[in-house]
């Protein structure tokens, strides 16, 4: 049995709708049919270039581009779908530029760098304790992750791997010019976070405030009895029991 741990995941202690990294997607509509060139940027340095084609008679379904390798390739989406942006794999890094090509002079049509109404920042949060998430409004809301309350273990026996899931489901925060709403929320370690941007540009950061360090023993995982209850010898109990008859 083999297990891919993408360790990148582990170390994060934050996230930024406008910095592409894994465990987070940005998504956009682009209502407008034609043609789009997106640009790839490490701080304001083009590192590569992809090409949508946002057409009417495309099925309806998110187009889903991956930053890590969509350099040089061509998508197609219908203009009444989402186009997602996302690094599930790699450590990311990346802002997003998508520019409409019609022969005018380009004009920015999105930039994860400020998100729009009507765009989904999706986050998941791999490490429990209590975090923080702002904008530029300098809003505040407050994300407890708290440990899963159960899970589902799922074997191939085809492959030989086992894959730990997680009860699916999310919780949505809308961001608006009075702040976000709800102000408070709480989700299981990995379940995702979906911020809904309305009436006002935002750029949203998540960080962890204070990790949960102090979990359940290995003992109490696994299901032993903890220490200071440790059961009597059943054979030493028997025993005595014997003698005394």
């Amino acid at each position: 049995m083999s297990l891919f741990i993408n360790r990148h995941i582990l170390s994060l202690t934050s996230l930024d709708s406008g910095l592409i990294t894994p465990m987070m997607a940005v998504m956009h509509h682009f209502p407008e049919p034609g043609g789009y060139q997106g640009m790839l940027l490490k701080g304001e340095k083009v590192v590569s270039r992809f090409y949508l084609m946002v057409d009417t008679d495309a099925p309806l379904k998110s187009a889903k581009i991956n930053v890590e390798t969509c350099n040089g390739l061509s998508y197609s989406v219908n203009p009444k779908a989402y186009t997602l942006f996302h690094s599930p794999m790699g450590a990311g890094g990346y802002s997003v530029r998508v520019q409409k090509v019609d022969g005018k002079p380009a004009s920015t049509a999105f930039d994860n760098r400020e998100l729009e109404e009507g765009d989904i920042f999706a986050a998941s949060l791999f490490r429990p304790g209590q975090y923080t998430v702002s904008n530029q409004q300098r809003a505040h809301c407050r994300i407890t992750v708290a440990r899963p309350t159960q899970r589902i273990i799922q074997y191939n026996p085809i492959t030989h791997r086992a894959v730990i899931r997680h009860p699916a489901g999310s919780s949505s925060v809308d961001c608006s010019k009075d702040g976000f709403k709800p102000d408070k929320a709480k989700v299981e370690l990995g379940q995702t976070i979906l911020f809904h941007i309305k009436t006002t540009s935002s750029r949203i950061k998540i960080q962890l405030e204070t990790p949960e360090d102090k979990g359940p023993s290995t003992q109490q995982r696994q299901g032993a009895h903890p220490p200071s209850k440790k059961p009597k010898n059943i054979s030493t109990t028997v025993k005595s029991s014997a003698q005394r008859k």
